[in-house]
């Protein structure tokens, strides 16, 4: 008798140690949640400035003289820095089109454009043009003369566009 009576209490314990801890997984679960929540980078309170389009070399495989070809350059800024980036406008191109020159962007039939590697050099070079007060964060190089409002840019924020030179 005492044996099943030891059995009973010993599944009565376990039966209510499983039912607290089934009650106390949600707020694990939350808690948990929250934690990742804290390390998840905010996305950048920034916006893109398109700069006018320019005629940039791009060097085919296989080939030693480079084409060119229309691309526009869009420079993702701090909100505060768009209109310093703007004024800044004709020494950021000459600056673009200068490093174009000596790296053109290569271009591979099976894979397109490869405009990373240039757009990383853009952004060093662009930073030394605007010095220590204004910083861009990336920027980004688009094939031909898009029209944002026309065609969304998968790459851009369509709502944070700065058009240079325009009131």
């Amino acid at each position: 008798m005492f044996e099943a009576c030891r059995y009973r209490l010993g599944f009565a314990v376990i039966c209510c140690a499983l039912t607290v801890l089934a009650a106390a997984m949600p707020a694990f679960a939350t808690n948990e949640k929250a934690n990742v929540e804290e390390f998840v980078p905010e996305a950048p309170q920034g916006c893109q400035v398109r700069v006018t389009a320019f005629m940039a070399p791009i060097l085919r495989a296989g080939e030693s003289r480079p084409l060119l070809r229309p691309m526009t350059l869009f420079l993702e800024v701090p909100v505060g820095q768009a209109e310093t980036v703007c004024y800044m406008t004709p020494r950021i191109q000459d600056a673009v089109v200068g490093l174009l020159f000596e790296h053109p962007i290569p271009f591979r039939p099976e894979q397109g454009l490869l405009v990373e590697e240039s757009e990383q050099r853009l952004v060093d070079s662009i930073n030394g043009v605007l010095g220590q007060d204004v910083r861009i964060q990336r920027a980004f190089l688009i094939p031909g003369v898009p029209d944002p409002a026309a065609q969304p840019i998968p790459q851009l924020q369509q709502a944070n566009i700065v058009e240079c030179g325009q009131t």
